[in-house]
């Protein structure tokens, strides 16, 4: 029963890093978007594009 109980709250720490490492990627890609959308680089928004496709991709 104590052995379930750990695992359940091993897994909801688990749950709750991901969540926080999840908002803190929305956030860099936030500040990233008006970083670009400032200096209106159309190159640079397709490179960082892609970059998020593979970071996307590699996160699944």
């Amino acid at each position: 029963m104590l052995c379930y109980v750990m695992l359940c709250y091993v897994m909801l720490c688990y749950v709750m890093l991901c969540y926080v490492m999840l908002c803190y990627v929305m956030l860099c890609y936030i500040i990233l978007y008006y970083i670009i959308l400032y200096y209106n680089l159309q190159g640079v928004h397709v490179y960082w594009r892609y970059i998020g496709y593979f970071i996307g991709f590699y996160a699944l």
